[in-house]
């Protein structure tokens, strides 16, 4: 999955995941936050990155479909398998 976040060329793999999801940062000067929902909007998580290759945990996540949300660049579809 490929990132439509604002002129972030994140990716996310792999997608669907069963244990975590990779996310490859490009280099950046400025530090993102993000945020990974549940469909209800919930946060599950939360932290910042800047650049390099990051892990989200999905190994205690129920299968679904969750949001890693950057806010005021966008969101991605993350699948919990």
């Amino acid at each position: 999955s490929v990132g439509a976040l604002a002129g972030l060329n994140w990716k996310v793999f792999p997608n669907p995941a069963q244990a975590q999801w990779l996310v490859e940062v490009p280099e950046s000067s400025e530090l993102l936050h993000w945020q990974l929902l549940n469909v209800q909007g919930q946060r599950l998580a939360a932290g910042s990155w800047s650049a390099g290759t990051q892990s989200i945990d999905a190994s205690q996540l129920p299968a679904g479909l969750y949001w890693l949300l950057v806010p005021g660049k966008g969101q991605l579809r993350l699948v919990k398998q």
